[in-house]
């Protein structure tokens, strides 16, 4: 997967746009995704969040696109965890292609060609697991 202009910093909870970090589990909260089978995209959506320690400068909003998607696979959230969980990321990395079934591990900052699979997972259990060709970042 080509990260076109960001990458995953070694947190595993942010990433870095132009130089900037942007913190998706404390600054912004998930809103949702979208997969548009017709078009192999996905797109996933943050909002900044409304808490004094948040940078007004922080974007209002990150996109994240994935283009030519090969893979889309989602893990269903804990049931008995609060809903409140539900927006905050809690990892955010590349695992190996070999280990399909894992839907929370990760293991590297930056996609290869033995880890090209990026996994997201959040606080309330929900996982998401992704390959594609490319993946953008966009900041409104």
């Amino acid at each position: 997967m080509d990260l076109t202009n960001f990458k995953v910093e070694g947190t595993f909870s942010s990433i870095e746009m132009d130089g900037r970090h942007r913190d998706l589990h404390n600054n912004f909260r998930f809103s949702s995704l979208e997969y548009n089978i017709a078009s192999q995209e996905l797109t996933l959506l943050w909002f900044r969040r409304d808490e004094d320690w948040v940078a007004s400068d922080d974007p209002y909003q990150l996109k994240i696109v994935f283009s030519s998607v090969s893979l889309f696979k989602v893990k269903e959230r804990d049931a008995g965890c609060p809903y409140t969980e539900d927006d905050y990321l809690s990892t955010i990395g590349f695992i190996g292609k070999d280990m399909l079934q894992e839907m929370e591990g990760f293991a590297y900052c930056n996609p290869s060609p033995e880890a090209n699979h990026l996994n997201l997972s959040f606080e309330s259990g929900f996982a998401v697991k992704i390959s594609a060709s490319k993946a953008t970042c966009i900041q409104v």
